[in-house]
């Protein structure tokens, strides 16, 4: 929801989100940037992996913005407009608690100084650490319980403070979400009616939300897959107004405008009702073409002229832009991981792509939905709306497997060599299994030899006695 920054003229996004525990999180500061803005921020916040690199083209982006700025095409910001930061405030300090930030940040921009905060990241080489990326996006690489909480990105100046969104963070721990087909958008409708409730006393009412389709997961002829999530969530009933709740339990409302149905702000009366209902992931089919073989050929920009008919304004030959044209990004290394779990644990792989197209593959072999589906019957694995790869709980079969993920031109963006071990309880019922398995049959061998060796006794006692007895009569006898 958006609500009004009446002093600074503005409007906040705040918004209540749910994560799984252990997915990557990635939560925006800017919701809209032009591709100019996009260029101010990148070189204004931390250097990420092009840093170097983007620091060799500053003479150009120079030129670039003069010839820009004497034509009033773009007017640059200052470079104080862009100096946000983010700060959290954890559950565990209750409402009261105070703001901190995720990330110190250092005020100065030197070129020496964002040098020496990469390379301290590089050394440290903890991947559950939080990172900004290029354009002041927060990632929490693994989110877990800790990371639970509120969030926000705020620029502090003098007298006020400029909030450009907030969110309020639950990490869950349980898969609360189904795979469909999409089968129509009639089909689409049954399901979104089906999580509709009504709460009259809290004058709340659940409905389904469907988001928008994904991009393709894979370009070119063999065609990919575009995923959505119809989502649960909670709202005013219908001839509410936000303010209603100004004085109520729910006043949160106000802020949030809609919460998600499994979130902790649900009142404990209904999350009985609201939490088992499940959020479903529909799967339809896709052709698009590969933006590399667009950018392979030459191009032809046509612009209207003075009379106002198309006329080609340039031929570009491949690899070259415009001047006020956006450049492909660089690409980035490959983030390679190594995973170590224990068995039935579940796990939750992220590609880290955002919005764009991300296909997966098991052992080089690209896996879809469909093929997921076919080889795991119950959706013990299975690819979300968010292109992540979802596994419920993990078996040896996934031992010493190899996952990997790809733009869906094909790059490859991240590895991940899994490794299962058993569990620790269940080695520990084989261990004592197998204890008394041995301690059993050492106890039955020990009482077979006990009852050979007494038996023996037993049979020379009575031999013994009955030659007495013999020898003591044939004595009398001779008497």
């Amino acid at each position: 929801m958006q609500i009004r920054d009446e002093r600074n003229q503005s409007f906040v996004n705040v918004r209540a989100i749910i994560v799984i525990r252990d997915a990557e999180l990635n939560m925006r500061c800017f919701d809209c940037l032009s591709p100019e803005e996009q260029n101010e921020v990148e070189e204004i916040w931390k250097p990420n992996e092009s840093f170097l690199g983007k620091k060799a083209h500053q003479i150009f982006d120079k030129i670039k913005e003069s010839i820009l700025s004497s034509l009033n095409l773009y007017k640059r910001r200052e470079s104080k407009e862009w100096k946000y930061h983010w700060e959290r405030a954890k559950f565990s300090n209750g409402l009261d608690g105070k703001w901190k930030d995720v990330i110190q940040i250092k005020e100065s921009l030197s070129v020496v100084d964002k040098t020496i905060e990469v390379l301290k990241r590089k050394i440290s080489g903890s991947r559950r650490r939080p990172k900004i990326d290029d354009h002041f996006e927060l990632t929490l690489p693994a989110v877990t319980k800790n990371e639970m909480g509120w969030y926000r990105c705020v620029k502090h100046t003098e007298k006020t403070i400029h909030v450009a969104s907030m969110y309020y963070v639950d990490v869950i721990s349980n898969i609360s979400s189904r795979l469909v087909f999409y089968s129509g958008e009639n089909e689409s409708k049954k399901i979104e009616n089906g999580m509709q409730r009504t709460f009259k006393e809290f004058q709340l009412h659940s409905r389904g939300v469907p988001t928008e389709w994904s991009a393709c997961s894979r370009c070119g002829p063999k065609g990919g897959e575009t995923r959505r999530k119809i989502k649960c969530i909670v709202s005013p009933i219908d001839g509410v107004e936000i303010h209603e709740f100004a004085n109520s339990r729910l006043s949160y409302m106000q802020i949030f405008g809609e919460i998600p149905c499994r979130s902790s702000l649900i009142p404990n009366k209904l999350r009985s009702e609201l939490w088992k209902i499940e959020d479903v992931e529909e799967i339809a089919k896709c052709h698009v073409p590969c933006r590399n073989a667009s950018m392979q050929t030459t191009r032809i920009i046509e612009e209207k002229n003075e009379f106002g008919r198309k006329a080609v304004a340039d031929v570009l030959p491949r690899g070259e832009y415009r001047l006020n044209e956006r450049l492909p990004p660089l690409r980035k290394a490959v983030q390679r991981n190594t995973i170590r779990a224990i068995e039935k644990d579940p796990y939750v792989l992220s590609c880290g792509l955002g919005e764009e197209g991300v296909q997966w593959k098991l052992n080089e072999i690209y896996i879809s939905s469909t093929i997921l589906a076919l080889v795991y019957p119950d959706n013990r694995i299975f690819i979300n709306a968010e292109h992540q790869l979802i596994i419920k709980y993990l078996t040896m079969d996934d031992d010493n497997t190899f996952y990997s993920c790809h733009t869906a031109e094909g790059e490859v963006i991240r590895t991940f060599s899994l490794t299962v071990n058993q569990n620790k309880q269940q080695r520990e019922i084989i261990a004592y299994v197998n204890f008394g398995i041995r301690f059993g049959a050492f106890v039955l061998i020990l009482i077979m030899v006990l009852s050979v060796v007494l038996n023996t006794s037993v049979q020379s006692e009575i031999y013994r006695r009955a030659a007495s007895i013999q020898k003591f009569q044939q004595t009398q006898r001779n008497r």
